[in-house]
């Protein structure tokens, strides 16, 4: 009985989804977008320093596509996430940027949605 068990949790567990950096950089349009006041640069630079004050790891940068890709890595509660930021110019003083958290590993329930807290922290910086 706990062999079928074991055997039927270890392909559900093979069989759910995963996300990598490949699923990462096509979510554009899955997450939370929001409006700054403020030049592309200076939202860039932002961005940045929010995803450092987020102990977040970069994978990937270009700021001429404006694409973030970074990750968090296994936690007791998390196999990690995958998360996104996509850099829009609006105007010469207005630039959206939107975040997008996807889970590592799809049944990890308990993993951290970091959307607001990305936003909260590109607020943070650029009021400085």
């Amino acid at each position: 009985m706990t062999n079928k068990f074991l055997i039927t949790f270890l392909l559900f567990f093979l069989l759910v989804g995963c996300n990598t950096l490949s699923d990462a950089q096509k979510s554009e349009g899955q997450g939370k977008k929001v409006s700054y006041q403020a030049p592309f640069n200076k939202t860039w630079d932002a961005a940045m320093n929010a995803v450092s004050n987020l102990k977040l790891t970069v994978d990937r940068q270009d700021k001429n596509q404006g694409t973030i890709f970074a990750e968090t890595s296994l936690t007791f509660t998390s196999y990690g996430e995958i998360i996104s930021i996509f850099l829009k110019k609006q105007t010469e003083s207005i630039t959206t940027v939107e975040a997008v958290s996807k889970r590592k590993l799809e049944t990890n329930i308990l993993a951290k949605e970091w959307a607001d807290q990305i936003h909260l922290e590109i607020a943070k910086e650029l009021k400085k």
